[in-house]
């Protein structure tokens, strides 16, 4: 990914600089939210780390200015960073416009974490398609999947369907509260669950996340795990309403609403 690190500190944008560039990323810097709208508007970055307090122009008056500024599918994720970690000062960047919420000190594991999420959502820019095609699609490659699991028989497609859209509010009740309790030997066994329900179902992407998360909680260190957390409860989202876009989808109680995700809030239009 070609990416924008804003932050007035020096020192936290050279770690970020250094792990990006470990990491295989080509990573530029701007010292304000002037100098990140100036090398925005040279070249293409498809992701932004924004410092919420900065000099001259700080992240959120930037962040808006750059809603304001991208055109239709151009837009770059916005990764806010902010000391000020109350819930306030969280919403205040989601609502500003920013696609997640890191807490300083942001350490590794945060920036792996969250490169890790986006990397599931990002494609180049040439391939990037309309939310709408790409739900369709979503759903097609679902359902032949299905019908290869199920060798046609529509009860038994029928079962699978059913069965997936009833446990999957277990599934991520059991994420969270996991994650709530700091136990990543259950947490681990969580996403262990939950992988195995969506690679059953044929949701590739979001059974990547779930062993991206299971692998990150058998170390033990749960830094970065909301990210992944939040990362999967959207892609549950995203898997639950493709599947009863399903001719043949089994009717199931939909979960209660959640909360918005703490960590990261991902926007429609990527």
């Amino acid at each position: 990914m070609r990416i924008l690190v804003a932050d007035d500190n020096p020192d936290s944008r050279e770690l970020m600089l250094e792990v990006l560039a470990s990491r295989g990323h080509s990573a530029a810097a701007a010292r304000d939210g002037r100098e990140a709208l100036a090398a925005l508007a040279k070249e293409h970055f498809e992701l932004v780390f924004m410092d919420e307090e900065m000099p001259a122009m700080g992240g959120i008056e930037t962040t808006r200015a750059i809603h304001e500024m991208s055109a239709p599918g151009r837009r770059p994720i916005i990764i806010g960073m902010s000391g000020n970690v109350a819930a306030i000062d969280e919403r205040r960047c989601l609502e500003a416009g920013m696609d997640a919420f890191l807490g300083k000190p942001v350490g590794v594991a945060e920036i792996t974490s969250v490169l890790e999420f986006f990397r599931h959502r990002l494609k180049p820019v040439d391939a990037q398609e309309p939310q709408g095609p790409r739900q369709s699609s979503e759903s097609e490659n679902l359902s032949g999947h299905l019908q290869q699991m199920s060798g046609g028989d529509a009860k038994i497609l029928k079962t699978l369907v059913g069965n997936f859209l009833a446990d999957a509010p277990k599934k991520l009740s059991a994420l969270r509260n996991a994650y709530a309790q700091k136990d990543s030997s259950a947490l681990a066994s969580a996403a262990h669950a939950a992988k195995g329900s969506l690679a059953t179902i044929g949701a590739k992407k979001a059974a990547e996340l779930a062993g991206d998360l299971q692998r990150q909680a058998r170390t033990g260190n749960l830094q970065g795990a909301e990210v992944l957390i939040s990362g999967l409860e959207s892609e549950f989202t995203c898997v639950d309403r493709a599947l009863r876009a399903l001719p043949i989808a089994a009717k199931a109680p939909r979960p209660a609403s959640r909360r918005k995700p703490a960590a990261v809030h991902h926007k429609s239009q990527r």
